[in-house]
């Protein structure tokens, strides 16, 4: 018995039977948005009603609603494709959101939720991520113990309970977490500004083209058409939107020695200080840690 899974002593020797969602759940698709709607506001008394669309925020409030029990919806178009969200009753869908909620009452939406959450739901290639109801309903999902209900209920209450705890418990440390860098960064400013603040006459300022003092260049991107520039390189390369007024320990992207050598990349020290010349970032720096090459 030690040797047994939390999982397996849950179950209890009960069977798991996988069955498509379109079989065990009703899948609803969003439409247009209500015309009487408040939307990125606040509820009130008449409008308190909230209407969901493709990401995590709330598109609006409205006096009505579509969906009138606890649901899970899946994200069906655009980057956020494929993502999960657990809906409380009373809401309405849009923008192709889809929405599932069980058919029958042996299965929990927070049950399903968990799942679906734990799992890489894939969408259609295409220029726009998509999916549609057919490609929902064809997925799975495991219920335990399907020949007995009260006890498939216990088991799916139980894993919730459990993983309901743990997001509790994610969601109060993020949140401390949060207050706290916010305290260290106003902490950070306020010294920064003390220290970097002189009265005239204190210090003698430099400007940043003045070749005693600095060395001033920039990079550039080696051909993208070229593969022998770019596949199984191993020197960091750097875009301007890493310019976010922090310290920069990583690439994402990497070039080769021939990319490096055939461009105006140029290979920069660590402890360089970079500012960005274009893009949302211009003007933003950053300090590097290691050695890297950085876009134009």
């Amino acid at each position: 018995m030690s040797g047994m899974s939390f999982l397996e002593r849950l179950l209890d020797g009960a069977a798991v039977e996988w069955k498509l969602l379109g079989g065990v759940c009703d899948v609803y698709t969003g439409g247009e948005a209500p015309a009487n709607c408040i939307k990125g506001s606040t509820p009130d008394n008449i409008f308190k009603y909230p209407i969901y669309g493709n990401g995590a925020e709330i598109y609006g409030y409205t006096d009505s609603y579509k969906i009138g029990k606890d649901a899970v919806t899946i994200s069906s178009i655009g980057a956020n494709t494929g993502t999960v969200y657990f809906r409380e009753a009373c809401f309405t869908p849009i923008i192709r959101l889809k929405v599932l909620i069980p058919k029958y009452d042996e299965l929990l939406p927070r049950y399903l939720y968990h799942y679906l959450s734990s799992q890489t739901i894939s969408s259609k290639k295409s220029s726009v991520p998509n999916m549609n109801a057919a490609d929902v309903k064809k997925l799975q999902i495991p219920i335990p113990c399907p020949d007995n209900p009260d006890r498939s209920l216990a088991i799916q209450a139980e894993i919730v309970r459990i993983l309901d705890t743990f997001t509790e418990l994610t969601r109060e440390l993020t949140t401390e977490l949060t207050r706290e860098l916010t305290l260290r960064k106003k902490q950070y400013e306020y010294y920064r500004d003390r220290l970097l603040t002189f009265e005239e006459g204190e210090v003698e300022w430099k400007t940043l083209g003045d070749e005693n003092f600095f060395e001033v260049g920039s990079g550039g991107t080696p051909s993208k058409t070229k593969p022998e520039y770019w596949n199984d390189g191993n020197i960091p390369w750097l875009k301007s939107e890493s310019c976010n007024n922090v310290v920069v320990y990583s690439a994402n992207h990497f070039i080769t020695e021939l990319g490096l050598k055939k461009s105006s990349a140029k290979l920069l020290a660590e402890k360089t200080s970079l500012i960005a010349l274009v893009g949302a970032t211009i003007f933003k720096t950053a300090f590097l840690e290691f050695s890297a090459a950085l876009l134009h």
